[in-house]
């Protein structure tokens, strides 16, 4: 897996050990910055806050990390975050007390990965063969929506159809 940070050169990559990575490539010689997890499992989603501070990493351990773009691992965490999970749920945490907001469970097998359009929706698609749209608020103005499968497929979906 892997996801460019949306404001600066860095790309961030997961593997199938307890290892992401944040990768600088604007030209320099730097060696990447490797993200340890505790348990040997393997890193499965991550995605960068709007800013670009923060990265986000799940692994099937269950846990969800929060780093800062150089690597640290921090416990300050930003308003809301999406997991998705082997357990077929997709949570909402509290990113500063780190508590459980709201679950669903829209899945009948594992959740793989789960993103947000918008601070009111967000999409999450399963080994179910199925992808679920959930509002985190009400007020959601956009139409579109991104999905990819296992297969090797993706796909635009006009959520007003």
């Amino acid at each position: 897996i892997c996801v460019w940070n949306p404001t600066h050169d860095l790309l961030a990559s997961g593997s199938g050990d307890p290892t992401a990575r944040i990768w600088n490539l604007q030209g320099t010689r730097e060696p990447e910055i490797v993200l340890r997890h505790i348990v040997f499992k393997d890193v499965t989603s991550s995605d960068w806050n709007p800013s670009g501070a923060q990265l986000a990493t799940s692994s099937y351990d269950g846990y969800t990390r929060i780093w800062s773009s150089d690597g640290n691992l921090i416990s300050t965490l930003g308003n809301f975050i999406l997991s998705a999970g082997v357990d077929r749920t997709t949570i909402i945490w509290d990113g500063n007390s780190g508590r459980c907001k709201q679950q669903f469970s829209f899945h009948t097998a594992s959740a793989f990965d789960v993103d947000c359009q918008s601070d009111t929706t967000f999409a999450s698609c399963s080994d179910d063969m199925t992808l679920n749209r959930g509002q985190i608020v009400h007020g959601y103005r956009g139409t579109r929506v991104g999905a990819s499968a296992s297969d090797g497929t993706v796909c635009v979906l006009d959520l007003r159809k």
